[in-house]
């Protein structure tokens, strides 16, 4: 049987991985640069990220007060999380970014015609963000909470960090998400209800709604995959008595998770989509 991750790896993973499940979230897009304000910036931000011990810990609680009928705004939190990408890592020259797999290093851009952005999902038509004129994209913030003050303070702090580590990141290009109100409420915004495609990730989360249980490895390195491979090593081994760590990227921790972002216009989704 796979390995899994254990309490004390909670504290070495990010949280989004067992659901933030917040009403409000934003994601800030920051460019470094040059090596020295990036890695200023990811260790200022390493204190900052909430790991999977404290959000699955709040979850459970959050759980816990639905079941008794209590105030579920008594306790209100937030989140944040950082993604780095490839480029990212090469910049800051973080230990052993080298080893991640094939298709991260390449990025999307790179490989639009395999994934098959092409036409009006060209990289050209994407999000200002990731506009081909703009700053090139080297960390993702991702912030979430309850409240939208509790969003905006919680942003608020970590531009101060952007700032004073002299990276950039420019206002207009946040995405922000919330929550959809009224008979909406529980649906994604292409109408669907939200969460039913969560899986169990055995050790770090189960799903509510008898999803499948995926292996901790095809989310996060150093644990083995679907395959009983240890994902983030270059070659499958027979046997794995220690899960191994990557060292040197404080921000992602010690057992970096994989996090694919992607936008797509509704109209396209649904015009294609049978």
């Amino acid at each position: 049987m796979a390995k899994q991750p254990a309490h004390d790896d909670l504290l070495d993973i990010q949280g989004n991985l067992v659901g933030f499940l917040k009403d409000h979230q934003r994601l800030l897009f920051v460019n470094f640069p040059d090596p020295a304000s990036g890695k200023r910036f990811v260790g200022a931000m390493a204190d900052e990220v909430n790991s999977a011990s404290e959000v699955r810990a709040y979850n459970r609680r959050y759980k816990d007060m639905v079941k008794r009928h209590e105030d579920l705004l008594s306790e209100p939190a937030d989140w944040v999380n950082v993604a780095l990408r490839a480029s990212g890592l090469a910049l800051i020259a973080a230990p052993g970014h080298e080893t991640f797999p094939q298709a991260f290093q390449q990025g999307m851009r790179e490989r639009a015609a395999e994934l098959g952005d092409v036409d009006s999902s060209d990289p050209s038509a994407w999000v200002r963000a990731f506009a081909p004129a703009a700053p090139a994209v080297h960390a993702v913030v991702i912030i979430a909470a309850d409240l939208p003050d509790l969003l905006d303070d919680r942003t608020s702090k970590v531009r101060e960090i952007i700032q004073s580590s002299g990276v950039s990141e420019n206002p207009a290009n946040a995405e922000d998400g919330n929550a959809r109100p009224g008979e909406f409420r529980g649906h994604e915004h292409f109408g669907f209800k939200d969460g039913i495609s969560q899986p169990s990730i055995p050790g770090l989360v189960s799903s509510s709604r008898g999803g499948d249980s995926i292996a901790a490895g095809e989310f996060v390195l150093g644990y083995e995959d679907q395959d009983g491979h240890v994902a983030g090593t270059a070659v499958p081994q027979a046997e794995h008595p220690t899960q191994p760590s990557v060292p040197g990227i404080p921000i992602q921790r010690r057992r970096p998770p994989l996090t694919c972002l992607r936008g797509r216009a509704m109209a396209l989704f649904w015009s294609t989509g049978d």
